[in-house]
């Protein structure tokens, strides 16, 4: 089962078919072939248009989400403000630190993720010329977007457990034990490696381990990657 690449037309037979698909939900020969692909091209730019009100919305929650690992920071060197002799709350453990540390970069890698997804993108006038090839560029640039906000979702969603966390034990301080200290430092690796290679590498391994391409629908590993355009008709 693919997860980031999940539902979306990864290759020239994929987008084929999806053509065709919405070419008959659109009523297919009621319907004249520059009219068909005129809706097509409305359809796609809607899509975008949702995409970039999706990613700025996840920019501003990461926004105070960036701000409240702020707060977070300054509990974390409390300074002067600690009460004298409160040496368990003033101190600061390993986990603590590589649980901000981490939280603090997820953020800052949602929000890039996000960018990316609001890139401003203008057709040039080869693609205007031929519409078919603008509508499988507009469908690539659908996916490739689709896929840095699946990611930053992630990275969000990850960071604002990380700060629940980081809050939780500096406001339910526990005695820290070293062997403990290091198990969950050790799940920690393993969940960041997990993660990162999930949203990354995963749905390339699983389209890797699928040898029949008719079953796969057309998607290859590594379909995302730039395909020339269409030949014009």
């Amino acid at each position: 089962m693919l997860l980031i690449l999940k539902d979306l037309p990864l290759n020239e037979s994929a987008e084929d078919r999806y053509i065709s698909a919405w070419k008959t939900l659109l009523g297919g020969s009621k319907l004249k072939a520059h009219e068909l692909e005129r809706d097509l091209w409305g359809h796609l730019y809607e899509n975008l248009n949702i995409l970039d009100g999706k990613a700025h919305s996840l920019i501003q929650l990461t926004g105070v989400l960036v701000a409240a690992y702020a707060v977070v920071l300054t509990l974390l060197m409390p300074g002067d403000h600690a009460a004298p002799g409160n040496h368990q709350q003033s101190s600061v453990s390993v986990v603590e630190l590589l649980v901000f540390i981490l939280g603090s970069v997820y953020a800052a890698v949602a929000v890039f993720l996000s960018l990316l997804v609001i890139w401003v993108h203008w057709s040039s006038h080869q693609e205007i010329a031929n519409l078919n090839a603008h509508i499988r560029t507009l469908i690539r640039i659908r996916n490739q977007r689709t896929v840095n906000f699946r990611r930053g979702w992630t990275f969000s969603g990850i960071s604002w457990l990380m700060l629940i966390a980081c809050t939780g034990a500096r406001l339910f301080p526990f005695p820290h034990i070293p062997e403990i200290d290091t198990a969950i430092i050790v799940l920690l690796a393993v969940f960041v490696v997990g993660h990162l290679f999930m949203v990354f590498f995963y749905d390339d391994v699983i389209l890797s381990l699928r040898l029949d391409d008719n079953q796969l629908g057309g998607q290859i590993p590594g379909a995302l990657r730039p395909q020339a355009p269409a030949p014009r008709q």
